[in-house]
């Protein structure tokens, strides 16, 4: 079965290792991708599963987090306010 690169470029004899070479490489892609989604799907379920566990420690974070990162923000903004232009 021929596909669209094939048909559209001809069977040149310059054309096959490029060819293969995007090929493994399109697989490689494929497979990096595969595994970054396993993965990702691995963390959500282990953090679903934590929070179940220990929903008290889990707000505590959030809101530390929530409040550190509103801290950086402010000062960061109020910084950049007193600057003179």
């Amino acid at each position: 079965m021929k596909t669209n690169f094939e048909t559209d470029r001809g069977a040149g004899a310059c054309a096959w290792p490029i060819r293969a070479s995007v090929s493994d490489d399109l697989r490689a892609v494929r497979r990096a991708a595969t595994g970054v989604r396993h993965a990702t799907e691995d963390a959500v379920s282990e953090a679903v599963l934590n929070i179940r566990r220990h929903p008290l420690r889990t707000v505590g974070i959030a809101t530390l987090v929530g409040t550190l990162a509103g801290v950086v923000v402010g000062f960061g903004v109020g910084w950049s306010a007193r600057r003179p232009a």
